[in-house]
């Protein structure tokens, strides 16, 4: 069982495993094998167009484990943690798990690990616990380099470098709800997508008169380096937080609280103590995240 904080890749390990396996570069052991992905989401969406979803989901599962165990594949069950919340999925699961031991591997946060092994002990003992910790910088500078390369289909030069130093500080700074490399690159994916959809918006009737050259600049706005502004911009539609508070946190006094708010991000208020002229405070003023 992986565990580890959310971002961290333990979905990725499997996934370059896999890779691995299909490009013959594994122990012989491995060779031949597939690896099936599933969670319980997925068993339940299944199940949910029958009549009788339980027997339905059950028979699922029995096809899904017998065909680990006859042809040897490699069941990979990810988000293991969401078994706590589904109490029809649990036992039918926790059944098969416990029978004839398949080759299992699942993924699972941290502190969702601790709450699964304390209410069952017993069943927490059919894996091998393998911590996923969260990369350095210098580790995940790398992935984010490879990330880039997929999506641009370039290599980083001089100024990317500068700007993905930028980005892992300010995603350790402002994004507290997911670990590296998995909020950096959330962030580096946004400020691709946000280029392309900036080419995208053009009225279709201009589109049609220069198509040949509306995609060369895409193609030119898409590959090149990555500017700090845009990774400002990225962070704040996350985080729902103003440039200025990325820009230059130190030039106003940003108070923190953990109420949740609508919208998408860690769920936080800011208050920004307004000051006068001569560095009196005069007013503070609350500026709740949009909606």
């Amino acid at each position: 069982m992986l565990v580890g904080p959310s971002g961290v890749g333990k979905s990725s390990l499997v996934v370059g495993l896999a890779q691995k396996i299909v490009a013959n570069e594994c122990q012989k052991a491995l060779r031949g094998r597939r690896v099936l992905q599933t969670n319980v989401e997925s068993l339940y969406a299944l199940a949910a167009e029958s009549n009788d979803p339980y027997s339905k989901e059950r028979q699922i599962v029995r096809d899904l484990f017998r065909e680990v165990r006859e042809h040897k594949h490699i069941l990979f069950y990810d988000n293991f943690h969401t078994l706590m919340i589904y109490p029809i999925s649990r036992p039918l699961i926790m059944e098969e798990i416990n029978g004839p031991a398949p080759c299992t591997i699942a993924a699972c946060q941290t502190e969702h690990f601790y709450n699964f092994s304390q209410k069952d002990r017993p069943f927490m003992e059919n894996f091998v616990r393998l911590d996923v910790d969260e990369p350095s910088t210098g580790a995940v500078l790398p992935i984010l380099e490879a990330r880039l390369r997929m999506l641009t289909n370039r290599d980083a030069c001089e100024d990317d470098h500068k700007a993905l130093k930028r980005l892992v500080e300010l995603a350790d700074r402002f994004i507290s709800y997911a670990a590296n490399p998995g909020r950096s690159i959330r962030v580096l994916e946004s400020v691709i997508f946000a280029r392309h959809m900036k080419t995208a918006r053009q009225p279709l009737a201009k589109l049609r008169d220069v198509h040949e050259d509306w995609f060369k600049k895409e193609q030119e706005s898409v590959v090149r380096p990555i500017e700090i502004d845009e990774l400002h911009e990225a962070i704040s539609s996350i985080v729902r937080l103003p440039v200025e508070a990325l820009v230059a946190p130190e030039s106003a006094s940003w108070e923190w609280s953990s109420s949740s708010t609508r919208g998408f991000g860690p769920g936080r208020r800011y208050c920004q103590a307004v000051q006068a002229p001569h560095g009196d405070q005069v007013e503070n003023k609350r500026r709740p995240a949009a909606a």
